[in-house]
């Protein structure tokens, strides 16, 4: 197993440096919250129209769907569709490869995300992109509740019972469609697979649940990914969510909340309007690097995507398991509570994913400061995984949660090693 790090050159940085906030800052952005929501009030249905369509010639990317963006930057896209065991339809797009023997590439987005992820900041900083021009069959993969993965053959969005599901459901069942469709269509005994956050966490629970599909992995990619805590720091403060993600979390739950962040062209154009006027923006800059870490200079059109990227939807109960899963610094299925967990488990506590079945094998890359993924976690994640290829600290200084999608340098920091990488296997 390979460990690299930068970390002699860069050591992480633990504390934060961005600015606090003044009694000014929260009245000015107050003012702005309440001048939008007043012209809401006021002009009603006709005001968001209008709204919608200024913000949509303002900033079209924003509102482009993944094929849009991809023939915009030059690429041909096909959209697939896959019926999983269970009965939800997901929706899958596909670079095609340049030759019949071009070897498949899965991409899975991160919670609440899209497969617009891996194409909308253009070429040069597109993962989808690199590996396409490099020959690569490119698919991505949205995940069950997304925008591209509304439909079932029997439940609506609109059924409480469709949003039953975490992210435990999209490893034992989305996964295992999407990849046996894609090698059923391309006539490949094997695929690449590169995961992003809880794109990682999930082939891990379809690996440990499922071990025959170790055998149709050639090489699993996991980027800022967490799995559990170090026995001896489970429960510590760093492996905590803050404690305004447990309100939230509390929440929910109580309004009896069944999906969150869904997509919407409303939302897309009140964030353009908010992160981009001179009094609020400052919120959307402080929101990303409070929930994802520093980072290096960031432009407003990359916050700006970087939040409709984050607005694919998924269920509050994928959540809920995650928000599980930092508390406890365990890698379980979901915790029903001890009597139900008795029946499901045999146990009063949810049942632990067993990664020693983990045959493939993994590349692992991680972020100095990446506020989701603790490097102790990630450390301690490569000791239990029984084939890990390498163990890498993105060579930057400040490099984020979601710097692995978006970063300036993405092609020189992470992507030429990744192609390089792909090669071996």
């Amino acid at each position: 197993m390979a460990v690299q790090s930068s970390e002699d050159d860069h050591p992480a940085e633990t504390g934060s440096r961005h600015r606090c906030w003044t009694a000014g800052d929260i009245v000015r952005s107050a003012v702005g919250c309440i001048l939008i929501l007043t012209m809401i009030s006021v002009h009603g249905e006709s005001f968001v129209s209008m709204a919608i369509q200024r913000a949509r010639s303002m900033k079209p990317k924003l509102f482009m769907k993944a094929p849009e963006r991809a023939e915009n930057d030059g690429y041909r896209m096909e959209t697939h569709h896959v019926q999983t065991d269970d009965g939800y339809i997901l929706g899958l797009h596909r670079i095609p490869g340049k030759r019949e023997s071009s070897k498949p590439v899965l991409l899975q987005h991160g919670q609440h995300s899209m497969s617009d992820c891996w194409i909308a900041f253009g070429p040069s900083r597109s993962l989808a992109y690199q590996l396409a021009d490099k020959g690569y069959d490119v698919w991505l993969g949205n995940i069950r509740g997304n925008i591209y993965s509304k439909d079932h053959t029997t439940l609506n969005p609109s059924d409480s019972a469709f949003w039953n599901f975490s992210w435990h459901e999209m490893g034992f069942y989305d996964l295992p469609a999407m990849i046996d469709y894609i090698l059923r269509t391309t006539g490949q005994s094997k695929l690449y697979y590169m995961g992003h956050s809880l794109g990682g966490r999930i082939v891990f629970v379809l690996l440990s649940m499922r071990p025959e599909y170790n055998d149709k992995l050639r090489l699993v990619v996991a980027m800022a990914s967490r799995l559990s805590a170090p026995p001896d720091q489970q429960r510590t403060p760093e492996f905590r969510p803050p404690r305004n993600v447990n309100l939230f979390q509390r929440f929910v739950e109580v309004a009896g909340i069944n999906e969150l962040f869904p997509y919407s062209e409303r939302r897309i154009a009140m964030l353009y309007y908010f992160c981009s006027n001179s009094i609020t923006r400052a919120i959307c800059r402080k929101f990303v690097q409070d929930s994802m870490g520093e980072s290096e200079v960031i432009s407003e059109d990359d916050i700006l995507m970087m939040i409709v990227i984050g607005m694919g939807g998924n269920s509050a109960k994928t959540s809920q398991h995650y928000t599980q899963l930092i508390e406890s610094g365990k890698f379980q299925q979901f915790d029903y509570g001890p009597e139900v967990n008795l029946q499901m488990y045999g146990s009063n506590q949810p049942a632990e994913y067993d990664v020693t079945r983990v045959t493939a094998p993994v590349s692992i890359h991680y972020g100095a400061t990446d506020k989701r993924v603790p490097e102790e976690g990630v450390l301690y994640m490569s000791t239990i995984l029984p084939n890990v290829a390498e163990v890498r600290k993105v060579p930057s200084e400040k490099f984020n949660h979601m710097d692995f999608i978006c970063h300036m340098n993405l092609k020189e920091l992470l992507y030429d090693h990744i192609l390089s990488c792909l090669e071996n296997y």
